[in-house]
């Protein structure tokens, strides 16, 4: 029985893994390689359906009824996971995390799948690509195994949906902090971090626009500072009883990323005790502070965004 084009992009699409899934699919690697041991491609990119407790076993005889197409369709989701964890590999591989390792014993395997389905009294299978990276079945292992497993994964600082809120050239310099911290340049990264804190406040400020005249004012300045907008946005936001209760917290961690940003473009000696925070320890622990900073600023911006009212007391 042949298909249409329609029905066939239909299965296509329900075999696409979302952002969440592959999200999901980058912790499971990373943990299974957190130990530094090598495990074969195969065996990684089924750890997202064992996690579900799905297996190939039993899974290949299921129709998809074409009638009312379900994402949750046990061969659909296993296919999808799958494809998740292939997209994940290639992610991790493309970003320096991990690299192809000798392993003895790796066999190559198929690279389609077959999702059969049925519609009305006809039945037939349709082939979809498995999106593993054209690469040879081998094994992985990380490059950096004594690293911690956060400054691994590029969305770390992204986590949750605050990253859908922020615009995208704050989010590439959140995710190159981080790339910069995997690699040793401290300076680099703690600058981009700076730099990502800033554009974070910004667009809050935008989403305020219409709301303080005094905000509008100065985003309409293209010589206000950072600083400015800061101050004029945590000044509004003491009004809001909902964040007030952030406002002294989250100024203060951007006052620090502010100054050691500046120290490290332009170091003055009144402020050279900020050189401490250029090593792997304190980076890294600037870092895993900015994670809930950036999401609170995000969640801030993006109630405003989607009509949220000044809550005053």
């Amino acid at each position: 029985m042949q298909l249409g084009r329609e029905e066939k992009d239909l299965i296509e699409k329900l075999a696409v893994p979302t952002a969440t899934e592959v999200a999901r699919a980058k912790a499971l690697i990373l943990n299974e390689l957190k130990t530094g041991t090598t495990q074969r491609l195969d065996h990684l990119v089924r750890l997202p359906t064992e996690a579900e407790g799905l297996t190939g076993q039993g899974t290949q005889t299921d129709e998809l009824d074409l009638s009312d197409p379900r994402e949750d369709h046990t061969r659909v989701t296993y296919l999808r996971l799958s494809r998740a964890a292939a997209e994940a590999i290639g992610q991790l591989s493309a970003a320096g995390t991990i690299i192809p390792a000798a392993s003895a014993g790796h066999d190559a395997t198929g690279v389609r799948w077959d999702i059969k389905y049925r519609k009305g009294a006809q039945s037939g299978k349709h082939s979809v690509g498995s999106g593993r990276p054209l690469l040879e079945n081998a094994a992985y292992r990380l490059v950096r195994p004594d690293a911690p497993i956060w400054a691994m994964n590029t969305d770390f600082l992204l986590a949750g949906a605050g990253h859908l809120l922020l615009p995208a050239k704050t989010v590439r310099w959140l995710e190159e902090a981080l790339r910069a911290y995997r690699h040793g340049l401290y300076f680099a990264s703690l600058s981009l971090l700076g730099a990502g804190s800033e554009g974070a406040w910004f667009h809050l400020a935008e989403q305020l626009r219409n709301r303080s005249p005094k905000i509008e004012r100065l985003l309409d300045d293209p010589r206000v500072s950072a600083k400015t907008v800061q101050e004029a946005v945590a000044t509004f936001l003491r009004d809001d009883k909902d964040f007030r209760r952030y406002v002294d917290e989250i100024s203060h961690f951007a006052s620090l990323l502010r100054r050691i940003r500046n120290y490290g473009i332009h170091p003055r000696e009144e402020d050279s005790h900020l050189s401490e925070y250029f090593d792997e320890t304190k980076c890294g622990t600037l870092l895993l502070g900015s994670r809930d900073y950036l999401y609170r600023l995000a969640e801030i911006a993006g109630t405003y965004r989607d009509g949220g009212e000044l809550r005053s007391s």
